[in-house]
């Protein structure tokens, strides 16, 4: 069957059938669970091939697609992206003679903008850990980790009036109780400039997740220096040649490709290889050297201060902010325990909470996991969950990245939280 392309398209299928299910539960299936809402057609339900447990996805019960009890009045809408809609389709046509369409990915996108998802649907067992970086209006925003100061009060004043919000370390991610939680990654000195007053004015526990070694270090963070570097270097030339690679970077959009690929060769670095390539990289690109002080970690004195704020958790980062995955047993213990150990040592209690760097699925692995619980931490925190194994599915739980999409802030908050 060809994918479904336009609107009407899909209104018509919804209307020829009684029973509606969105066969998928991620991103697309809640894109289009919102846009029949707002067209005044109700799904029964969503549907995965694979269900790991039982939950609740806005408002909708996940079923097995092999467990459905087809019959003529049911029509499935395949909501996933180009990759796996074949093999969706294979599922569908092997199991049941069943109505069914597939949504093109430009339909879903133009969906997605149309949609005001101003309705919260309720989510038993949901858990919304929110991941914001840096709270300060920046020109290159190139890593997508920054949102500006009035954008991320509009984000607090509509959590505290939506959500019950609570510290990471309250979660209980076994009950029924739909729970957000806030976090910061890195500790960049904005946090205490930007974010740290709206905390306090909206009463908004958070935990600030700190890399130790840029703590009273006149520096910035390392893939800052790459953009900084190439993105916003008048002295940069058009062409360079780095690790090998001969890189062109005569357009915006090169210098964009080649910082990625940068980034992606440091990735699978230590520190000290890290610092060497960056020094190459300054050389090559013939950067000042200077050290821009909107770019650098909160200070020893500011990490105390808002350590005594009863809103404000810190925890551990690691030192360095490397990939996990990339290090050595050896390496990997000392970045984790050894960030604990400094912070406890400044602040003088004990440190419960730990986030992976990055976070993804090839940044961190199942010893990065043992190696954060033998450091003593209760609470560790992915931004994509790799293990759902009983006993592991707790310490790499998924958190929601925070962007700056669109001038409707309130909307972005709403569609961040509705998607996630």
């Amino acid at each position: 069957m060809s994918c479904i392309q336009h609107k009407k398209e899909l209104l018509d299928f919804c209307r020829r059938n009684k029973k509606i299910i969105c066969y998928g539960a991620g991103r697309y299936g809640r894109i289009v669970r919102y846009y029949l809402y707002e067209n005044g057609i109700k799904i029964v339900s969503f549907a995965e091939t694979i269900v790991r447990r039982h939950r609740i996805v806005l408002g909708l019960e996940v079923v097995k697609i092999n467990d459905i009890a087809y019959d003529s009045d049911i029509g499935i809408i395949i909501c996933a992206n180009n990759s796996v809609q074949h093999d969706m389709e294979n599922t569908i046509q092997s199991i049941s003679n069943v109505d069914y369409i597939v949504l093109d990915e430009r339909l879903i996108q133009e969906l997605d903008k149309k949609n005001a998802y101003d309705k919260r649907f309720e989510e038993p067992g949901r858990k919304h850990i929110l991941m914001y970086h840096r709270v300060v209006d920046i020109n290159n925003d190139l890593w997508n980790i920054s949102v500006g100061p009035q954008v991320f009060e509009k984000h607090m004043k509509y959590i505290v009036e939506n959500y019950d919000v609570v510290k990471v370390e309250d979660i209980d991610y076994f009950d029924d109780k739909e729970q957000l939680a806030v976090t910061f990654d890195d500790g960049y000195c904005d946090f205490y400039d930007n974010a740290f007053p709206v905390l306090e004015k909206y009463k908004v526990p958070a935990t600030v997740y700190v890399t130790t070694g840029k703590i009273e270090k006149k520096s910035e963070f390392w893939w800052d220096v790459i953009t900084k570097c190439i993105l916003d270097n008048p002295q940069c030339p058009d062409v360079i040649l780095f690790k090998g690679d001969i890189m062109d970077i005569s357009s915006p959009a090169s210098k964009r490709k080649a910082c990625w690929s940068i980034r992606e060769k440091l990735l699978e670095m230590d520190i000290e290889e890290i610092n060497t390539s960056l020094s190459e990289l300054r050389r090559v690109t013939k950067d000042s050297g200077e050290v821009r002080k909107d770019y650098m970690a909160m200070s020893l004195d500011e990490l105390k201060e808002i350590d005594d704020s009863k809103y404000i958790d810190i925890g551990g980062h690691t030192i360095n902010h490397c990939r996990l995955a990339s290090l050595g047993d050896e390496r990997k213990k000392e970045e984790i325990h050894g960030s604990k150990r400094y912070l406890e040592k400044i602040l003088n209690h004990k440190i419960n909470s730990f986030s992976f760097p990055f976070g993804c699925e090839l940044d961190y692995d199942k010893k990065d996991i043992m190696y954060s619980l033998e450091a003593e931490y209760s609470s560790v925190l992915a931004v994509k969950t790799k293990y759902y194994d009983s006993g592991l599915y707790e310490y790499n739980y998924d958190r929601v990245a925070v962007e700056e999409i669109d001038g409707d802030n309130e909307r972005e908050i709403r569609r961040t939280l509705a998607l996630s």
